[in-house]
Parts: structure tokens; C-alpha cells; sequence
């Protein structure tokens, strides 16, 4: 299925289902490369528009290319990225062209296609890529209307399906549990043991869930009073942590401690001060931050690591199994593009033109039937089609001067069909 009769997609890259980090990295476009490399790419034969996405697991270049030159888009595109990056890459490319690039790039935004299914973040990637190559020259109406097209098709599936549902990261699937167990984390308060990466990433999906109050404490106390700056947490000194342990509700042990951070005795203390309130201890330290058997202790209930990661496996198990449903609405919305690509050309427009204001006429001559006799509505009907025709001479006469391997003309397409709605449902 083609875009149009004018209009080729073509899309070339690697991922890591194709290449590994080496290959990967030497292909990598930073964002100072990117519009340098966009400004070099549309100088190539046939190459109207451009964009490249490139993140860390990710090299691709998306393209527009005039139809005469189809047959050769795959080996334009990577000349250009050989001969741009220094690297030859053939070997390790992917290419897709037209419905099979759309779907490819909806895949893409909607974390299909992503190293753990479902993630999301790639969306955010995918619009800032085509801010660089919208800024850089590289963006005109069909990359446009693709990128555009490519945000409302993940927003679908985020929302018909659970594709993105729960988290598959140690400290988001941690998170998760801790709001299974309290029901409203606005009314409770949480310790973390430790400001490293992990306690960081702790501390930013407790906050995103709204919970209540955050309290930071690691050996080094500079690091503790960075975090807790960045979530507005308090700090509290390393040596003296337990001493808050009757206030909260919450404890993430996070630390990169070869010994326990908290054991028995410790806890037992705390426990005479909390008057029988429950106690969640998340341990996702590697070796333990809890001491193995303190969850014998009454109203304490301990959380570790193999306990997240069946968390995370039913998590994936879930996404997978909505795979399919997600599919479908990929094809739904790049069936959708296609359409509205092949409604660009100017004889579709022109017949879509007509039949818009005729259907305007027969609905207005309609609700005059019981009131005009049948020579008046023939009078009416053949003013109305005069008037009608003189309208529409302008605006198809410059439809029909319109080339659409001119972008500017495409624009004028594209206005058209803008103005008369003729792209609305219904």
C-alpha cells in the first residue's frame, strides 16, 4: 500500500533486537549531529522530508521519497547513514516502506517494539526527535501529519489496552506493591534507606503516587540532603534512622551495604513504640538490607527482591498477552495515515470537494420539500447549484495547478481539505 502515487516511506535503522550496544553506538546520532545530518540527507536525490530518531536503544531515519526513486529509498537512506557515521552498518539494518514503516513507527511510540515491553518513555523521545528534525528542515506535511498520527495512535493503545500497565523496574514494581498494601499514600509516610540510584528512583514513584511524607537517610549525608532538596523529603542522620522507625509506615532498604542496615534487635526496640501499627519493609538491596528473619516479628512484613521480580513477571505476562489488541489498533491507525496520504493527490480532493457542498445543498433543498411546490424546489435546486459551481471554480482551479511533488502546493492540499472539513467523519 502506498502513500499516495507521488509519495514513498521509507524507514531504515537498527535496534537492539539487530545490532548490539557497539554497533549501536557507533551509529548513534547526538542531538548536536542530528541537524547537520538532516541538512545533508534532504541534499540527497529524491529526498523530500526527513527525521531521525535516536535513543539508546534505537538508530532510525524516516523518510519521504519521491516515488521515482522508491525502488531505491533502502540503499539512499543507508549510504547516507555509512557514509555520515563512518560505519558500515548494512548488515545490521532493518527497513520498512509505506503501511509497513507506519506501523513500524506506531509500534515504536507505543513501547511495542522497546527492550521492556510497554515502556513509555520512548513516546517522549519520539516527539523530542521531531522537534530536532522540525527545527533542523527536515519536518513538511506528510512527517507532520506521520508524528502526529504516531502520538494519537499510542495514546490509543495506552488507553484500550493494559499494555503499559504496572511497573517492570525494581523500584517501580516496589512502588506498586507498597499501593496494593495501603490503599491511599497520601495518609502515610515512607523511610529510605539510601540515596543512590535506586533509592533516587524510589524516591521519584513515591511522589509521583502521591505519597504522604518521605524521610532520606545514607551514610553520606551530603547525598541525603540532595535528595530530599530535589523531592522537598527531610534528612535524617544515618546513625539515628532507627530512631524514626515508630513514625513511619514505610521502609525501602536501598543501600549497597555488604552487612545489614537493620537487624532484629534494632527493629524489636522500634516496634515497643509503635503500638501495634503494621510495618512494611521493602528490601531491594543486593546483599540484604534487612536481617533474614526479621519479618517474624509481629506487625512487621517484609518484601524482598525475588517477591518483586514475580511482581514484574506477571506484570510482563499481562502486557504480552495485550499485544494482540494493540496490534490491531496500530493497523487501524496506519490504514488510517495511508488514507489520508492518498487523499492528498488532487483528484481525490477534487471529488471530495464536490460531494461535501452537494451534500450541503441536498440537505438544505431537503428541508424545503413541504414548504416549496416542485417547480420552486427545481428553481431553488438549479440557483443553488449555479451559485455552488462559481464558489468552488477558484478553489479547483487551484487544485488542479497544483503539483504535489512541490511542498508548498502539497500545503495548499492540505489547507483545502482543512477549510472544507473534508478529512471529518461524519
Amino acid at each position: 500500500m502506498g502513500l499516495g502515487t507521488t509519495f514513498h516511506l521509507q524507514i531504515i535503522g537498527m535496534d537492539h533486537t539487530v545490532a548490539d550496544l557497539n554497533q549501536r553506538e557507533k551509529c548513534a546520532f547526538s542531538k548536536e549531529e542530528i541537524p547537520n545530518g538532516i541538512k545533508k540527507c534532504l541534499k540527497l536525490t529524491g529526498v523530500r522530508e526527513v527525521a531521525i530518531l535516536s535513543t539508546c536503544n534505537r538508530v532510525e531515519i524516516v523518510a519521504v521519497i519521491e516515488q521515482e526513486y522508491s525502488a531505491e529509498s533502502k540503499k539512499i537512506l543507508t549510504n547516507f547513514l555509512q557514509d555520515f557515521k563512518g560505519y558500515e552498518a548494512v548488515t545490521h539494518l532493518f527497513d520498512y516502506s509505506n503501511l509497513k514503516a507506519v506501523e513500524h513507527l506506531y509500534r515504536v511510540a507505543s513501547g511495542m517494539e522497546s527492550m521492556i515491553l510497554g515502556e513509555y518513555q520512548i513516546l517522549s523521545q519520539v516527539k523530542e526527535s521531531l522537534d530536532l528534525s522540525n527545527t533542523a528542515g527536515g519536518i513538511d506535511t506528510i512527517l507532520h501529519g506521520l508524528f502526529a498520527k504516531v502520538i494519537t495512535a499510542s495514546k490509543r493503545v495506552r488507553t484500550e489496552t493494559q499494555l503499559g500497565v504496572g511497573a517492570v523496574s525494581v523500584a517501580g514494581s516496589a512502588v506498586d506493591l507498597i499501593k496494593k498494601i495501603f490503599n491511599d499514600l497520601s495518609k502515610h509516610k515512607a523511610l529510605i534507606i539510601g540515596a543512590g540510584d535506586t533509592g533516587q528512583l524510589v524516591a521519584k514513584h513515591l511522589v509521583d503516587s502521591g505519597i504522604g511524607d518521605i524521610l532520606v537517610t545514607n551514610r553520606t549525608l551530603a547525598k541525603a540532603e540532595t535528595l530530599a532538596k530535589e523531592i522537598n523529603a527531610n534528612v535524617v542522620e544515618f546513625d539515628k534512622f532507627c530512631d524514626v522507625l515508630k513514625d513511619v509506615d514505610i521502609v525501602f532498604g536501598t543501600t549497597a551495604s555488604n552487612t545489614p542496615v537493620l537487624n532484629m534487635v534494632q527493629l524489636k526496640k522500634a516496634l515497643v513504640k509503635r503500638t501495634m501499627r503494621p510495618l512494611a519493609l521493602i528490601d531491594i538491596a543486593v546483599p540484604r538490607d534487612f536481617e533474614v528473619g526479621i519479618d517474624k516479628l509481629e506487625f512487621v512484613f517484609l518484601h524482598c527482591l525475588d517477591d518483586l521480580q514475580k511482581l514484574i513477571a506477571h506484570t510482563i505476562d499481562v502486557r504480552r498477552q495485550e499485544l494482540g489488541l494493540a496490534e490491531s489498533i496500530v493497523l487501524d491507525e496506519a490504514k488510517k495515515f495511508v488514507a489520508w496520504c492518498n487523499s492528498l493527490d488532487v483528484a481525490p480532493t477534487i471529488v471530495a470537494l464536490r460531494s461535501k457542498v452537494m451534500q450541503i445543498q441536498d440537505v438544505e433543498i431537503n428541508r424545503q420539500k413541504n414548504k416549496l411546490s416542485p417547480a420552486e424546489i427545481e428553481n431553488c435546486l438549479n440557483f443553488s447549484t449555479a451559485v455552488l459551481n462559481k464558489l468552488l471554480h477558484l478553489p479547483i482551479s487551484q487544485l488542479k495547478q497544483c503539483d504535489i511533488n512541490n511542498n508548498s502546493d502539497l500545503r495548499r492540499i492540505k489547507y483545502i481539505r482543512e477549510s472544507f472539513g473534508l478529512d471529518n467523519s461524519g
